[in-house]
């Protein structure tokens, strides 16, 4: 029988696998991002482009699809998730890893557009 701290080691892998949003991973390059998408992993990934957008691609307990096995993706620049590109306005969830490699092809091709500021 597992001692205690067996089963809790057991369980804390379990979670990490399972549950929990894996460590940031930077700047994949698109064959790494295509291996992983294709092994259907828990994936929390940034990727820079050229064009000062990131393509931020996520599949862990709490994302949408991820009960379904698929992904989702926003689109951001430095300073967080951008709701006005002619991509999305929102995050896209439920995707296939098909689906993640075009968004992939599309922010990387968007041409930069300044974030519109706010009025007062």
């Amino acid at each position: 029988m597992a001692t205690f701290e067996e089963m809790v080691e057991s369980f804390k892998k379990l979670m990490r696998e399972t549950n929990t949003r894996p460590d940031r991973e930077h700047n994949l390059t698109k064959k790494q991002l295509e291996n992983k998408l294709n092994k259907r992993k828990n994936i929390n990934a940034h990727i820079s482009f050229q064009n000062g957008y990131i393509l931020s691609i996520q599949k862990w307990y709490g994302t949408y699809g991820y009960e379904d096995g698929k992904y989702e993706i926003a689109v951001l620049d430095k300073d967080g998730v951008r709701y006005d590109t002619p991509i999305t306005s929102d995050v896209i969830g439920y995707l296939e890893p098909e689906e993640v490699m075009k968004y992939y092809e599309r922010v990387k091709s968007l041409k930069w557009k300044p974030r519109e500021q706010e009025e007062l």
